[in-house]
């Protein structure tokens, strides 16, 4: 049996590999970079393959049962079996001629090859089952990761076209054709691919490019699919081919964020690797002892194939089940980061207060009404992406306030905007900005400014020609949950927590005092937030940034963990490890779910190491053959299962 056994084995392998090689061969070089660039063709064809083992393998265990009764089935048996088993001998093959090293693999087959000389088909028809399941198991938690980001991320889905006789209309992006001229303005997402026919700007590209400066554009330059104008305004035609461009990267982004490993499934899986060299050895020295057939089943006590299946299988589903409130983890090590995290600096606009603040009052030091104030204002904020800009055009909407379309406009980050109407200058912005425009600033907008900061208010100001006409006063309120989110927070190892506000000193004060900040930060700008980051990094601090993603790519990567609020920029939602709606008092249960998937797996772990060593006594000590090995097996998968899908039935991560 045993000669019979292992000249199908080869025989079927050796055909395969000769078919392949001539394969190989035929391939232009054309087709060749075809497949080493579509990932999700390969990975299509590669779930295809492993469902047609799985076919093969049940049709194995059917022939096998019949052999019992009717020998050639038993033949036919055999013949399907090592078939299933070429898959297993490839990865041995690679692991020893290419890797050099003796990995878990290399046990699969020797126990494949063991029980097939043995004569004992239905355990190796069991062995090459669970391989395979385990497999589709491993792509299908990492295709459902891809999907679940793929249907959170959020993509530009608006462009201002222009018309031919030069006037411009927002319209869905999906309606844009090739060699159409969208504008884009300061403030605002190219949505496509594109060269520029007008105009320049400074644009941020980081996220598709990796550059942490910022880059001029000018008439004649290509821009790329989702980077963010920061100041100036462009129009850009549409390039012939590259309307899907977004979309096409941010599948190959989220392809990527979805091929993680958490550390302690990547230590684990390497433990396993390391073991199978000792193990063999070990088994080789007991065998004459007690056996081939269970030093064999010996070899299966290797916990290898199920720390590979069942660790990843719990980490996707815990990033399920946090979906479904609303949060997005696009890279599961964040969870494990947040366990290291003892310090939270929040940015206050749009998370602790509410995401889009209101106008209030509105004063006037000139001949102009409070509606020619927001007339102006609304003008110059006419398509910044903004908190702040929002209120006003909101504002301005609810009281059929008209604009007048700009003819150019300059945006300063965390100061204002300057916009030009024929030959009148209109600017809007804080006083810090008017101040670097040269414009002298009135005694009484000075007092007024004092008072609304003493409220915790904002102001913006409202200068043309140089000359400020009057300012308005720009709300933002407390969100209602934010004090219980707070002090749930302290709950999870948090021992400082800080503000970061663009609010001067008392305003900024006021809120860290209400709300019992460790500390807070008033006067920050964009840059400065990173600075902040890396001192408190210094002092060896974790440090989690959470934000509304606005302006807030370098905070964002500098800090140990990001999370943003925000579902309006998909430039620096691109660089944010965790992404969140707007419900704040979800926060904590991050925090929770963290350390819940590190218990969880830690106890997954004891589980396999425990059946590993039952293994081993069954076979060391009562002489267990391998189908007792893959009984026990058997049984670590149904737990494991069971066990690694259990938080996808836990809707509420506080109970305990």
């Amino acid at each position: 049996m045993f000669p019979l056994g292992l000249t199908v084995l080869s025989g079927f392998y050796i055909i395969k590999r000769l078919q392949e090689k001539k394969q190989d061969k035929n391939i232009t070089h054309n087709e060749l970079d075809k497949i080493t660039t579509h990932n999700e063709l390969d990975k299509e064809e590669k779930e295809k393959q492993i469902n047609h083992h799985l076919k093969v393998n049940t049709l194995a265990l059917t022939t096998n049962v019949i052999g019992h009764v009717f020998y050639p089935a038993k033949l036919l048996s055999l013949g399907l079996i090592s078939y299933n088993m070429i898959p297993i001998l490839k990865e041995t093959e690679k692991s020893l001629l290419v890797d050099k090293e003796i990995k878990n693999n290399f046990l699969n087959s020797i126990i494949g090859v063991v029980c097939i000389g043995s004569g004992e088909y239905l355990s190796a028809t069991l062995v090459t089952g669970l391989y395979h399941l385990g497999d589709k198991m491993v792509i299908k938690t990492k295709d459902r990761s891809i999907k679940m980001l793929g249907n959170t991320s959020q993509q530009a889905d608006k462009a201002w076209l222009v018309l031919d006789d030069g006037s411009e209309i927002e319209t869905n992006i999906k309606k844009v054709k090739p060699n159409d001229i969208i504008s884009v303005n300061t403030g605002n997402m190219i949505p496509v691919n594109g060269q520029i026919i007008e105009g320049s700007a400074i644009v941020d590209q980081q996220a598709l490019t990796g550059e942490s400066l910022l880059s001029k554009k000018t008439t004649g330059d290509n821009v790329l699919a989702n980077t963010f104008v920061i100041s100036g305004k462009v129009l850009v035609k549409i390039h012939h081919d590259d309307i899907d461009t977004n979309a096409e990267k941010i599948r190959y982004i989220l392809h990527h964020t979805a091929e993680y490993k958490t550390d302690i499934q990547s230590n684990s899986e390497n433990l396993a690797d390391k073991v199978a060299l000792p193990l063999i050895g070990v088994a080789g020295l007991l065998s004459p002892i007690i056996g081939i057939i269970p030093a064999t089943a010996l070899l299966y006590s290797s916990p290898g194939n199920s720390i590979k299946t069942f660790v990843s299988l719990q980490t996707e589903n815990y990033l399920v089940s946090l979906s479904k409130l609303g949060i997005l983890i696009k890279d599961g090590r964040a969870l494990e980061e947040l366990l290291k995290v003892d310090t939270i600096l929040f940015d206050k606009t749009s998370t602790l207060t509410m995401g889009e603040p209101i106008v209030g009052n509105i004063m006037t030091c000139s001949e102009l009404s409070q509606i020619d104030i927001m007339h102006y204002a609304a003008t110059a904020e006419y398509q910044i992406n903004h908190p702040i800009a929002h209120a006003i055009l909101n504002y301005a909407k609810d009281h059929h306030i008209a604009t007048t379309l700009v003819n150019d406009a300059h945006y300063e980050i965390g100061y204002g905007i300057s916009v030009h109407i024929d030959n009148t200058i209109i600017q809007a912005g804080s006083l810090q900005f008017m101040e670097m425009e040269n414009i002298e600033i009135p005694p009484q907008i000075q007092q007024a400014q004092i008072n609304y900061h003493k409220q915790g208010h904002a102001i913006v100001a409202v200068a043309i020609d140089k000359e400020i006409k009057g300012i308005i006063e720009i709300k933002q309120q407390l969100k209602s949950e934010t004090k219980v989110m707070l002090k749930t927070l302290r709950q999870h190892n948090i021992n400082y927590i800080g503000i970061l506000s663009d609010d001067r000193q008392q305003a900024t004060q006021q809120l860290a005092k209400e709300l019992n900040m460790d500390g807070y930060f008033y006067d920050v700008l964009p840059q400065d937030k990173v600075t902040i980051i890396a001192d408190m990094q210094k002092q060896g601090r974790k440090v989690c940034f959470i934000g509304n993603g606005l302006n807030d790519s370098i905070a964002i990567k500098q800090a140990n963990v990001s999370i943003s609020f925000t579902e309006e920029n998909v430039i620096d939602n691109d660089l944010v490890q965790i992404l969140m709606d707007k419900n704040i008092s979800h926060l904590p249960q991050i925090f929770e779910a963290a350390e819940k998937l590190s218990v969880d797996t830690k106890r997954i772990l004891a589980m396999l190491a425990g059946i590993a060593t039952l293994t081993s006594v069954g076979a060391v000590f009562l002489q267990m053959r391998i189908v007792g090995a893959v009984g026990l097996q058997c049984a670590e998968n149904v737990m494991g299962f069971g066990y690694s899908l259990r938080p996808l039935k836990e809707k509420n991560f506080n109970k305990k």
